[in-house]
């Protein structure tokens, strides 16, 4: 297939990468900064298994490159959408929004119509070793929107399997997109921990915050006759946000079960905010709060992280800990 990488970071052009790697005539568009040595010195890309591969994908900055793809994956902050479709409007590819939060298949609907608009989640997080060489840090499938016998969803799913990436076709996406942002809301608050994914998740305070903002989401989700689905094997969010309760050398043994994470991983918003960017603290949690005011369920713990991300984004310290997030 000719597929094509609109704004292609860490797991752009870690998609990209692999589908690269798997044959695919693959083109990234994105950052200079990122692409660049992409170009010049082409892909490592590492999974959870320890297990290797190289690529080397075409690399461009205009998203015009993108004009003779027959799927294009967005896969720019969700912010970013609108701009990211509008640029490809004329083509006549089918873009698939890869993004955190619910929000992606409005805004593609309203930009590119609904016949050329796919949404879908990526479940797992990547990290950059070093300018070339990307590693999988935990472990998911992606999911896409689709609708019955859907064609090129079909070929890209295809494509994704032969690359070695678990995938699998969702109708409606709408369910799988809240079941993602409530597994994403440990991004914030890893982002406050300050550790990394696997030592916040091996303090039982930390989980509990956690655990907090995903029963205030499924409270609020419930509220709204909303349901969330299973994302793949145990990623179950009413599941989750119970085991990260129980004390750590319970969590322990269960955890390996459930998701691998590997050792060094931060979320994508310690990152950002480590970069001085803009986080996407108001499709997440922001997202929660939003819905519980519409339903009627308080969400005061999804609140008081928000409130701390925003401090940070300021370059304030988070000033809260783990119990004070819990405090009623």
């Amino acid at each position: 297939m000719r597929i094509g990488i609109l704004g292609a970071g860490t797991i752009g052009s870690y998609l990209g990468g692999r589908l690269s790697a798997a044959g695919h005539d693959v083109v990234l568009v994105g950052r200079p900064r990122v692409l660049d040595c992409i170009a010049k010195d082409g892909l490592v890309l590492e999974d959870l298994d320890g297990s290797r591969r190289e690529a080397l994908p075409r690399c461009a900055s205009d998203p015009g490159a993108l004009r003779d793809c027959e799927v294009v994956l967005i896969t720019t902050k969700v912010a970013d959408l609108e701009e990211a479709a509008a640029s490809i409007l004329r083509h006549a590819s089918i873009a698939i929004g890869l993004q955190n939060g619910v929000e992606a298949p409005r805004i593609l609907r309203q930009v590119l119509g609904a016949p050329r608009a796919r949404a879908g989640i990526v479940s797992w997080n990547a990290v950059w070793r070093d300018e070339r060489t990307l590693r999988r840090s935990t472990s998911g499938p992606v999911v896409i929107e689709q609708r019955g016998e859907d064609a090129i969803v079909l070929r890209v799913l295809a494509a994704l399997d032969r690359a070695g990436i678990p995938a699998k076709g969702a109708d409606p996406i709408e369910p799988v997109l809240w079941s993602k942002l409530l597994f994403n809301l440990n991004n914030a608050v890893n982002a406050i921990s300050g550790v990394s994914l696997a030592d916040e998740l091996a303090q039982r305070g930390w989980r509990r915050v956690v655990s907090a903002c995903q029963r205030e989401g499924l409270d609020a989700l419930r509220e709204a006759g909303i349901s969330p689905v299973r994302l793949g094997g145990t990623m179950d969010p009413r599941f989750a946000s119970r085991m990260l309760l129980v004390p750590d050398v319970i969590f322990r043994a269960l955890a390996g079960r459930v998701v691998k994470i590997d050792a060094a991983a931060r979320s994508s918003m310690a990152d950002d905010l480590a970069r001085g960017r803009k986080t996407e603290i108001a499709y997440l949690q922001g997202a929660i709060v939003e819905l519980g005011e519409k339903v009627g369920v308080p969400t005061p713990v999804n609140r008081r992280v928000v409130e701390a991300i925003r401090r940070m984004e300021r370059g304030e310290p988070a000033g809260v800990t783990a119990e004070q997030l819990l405090a009623s």
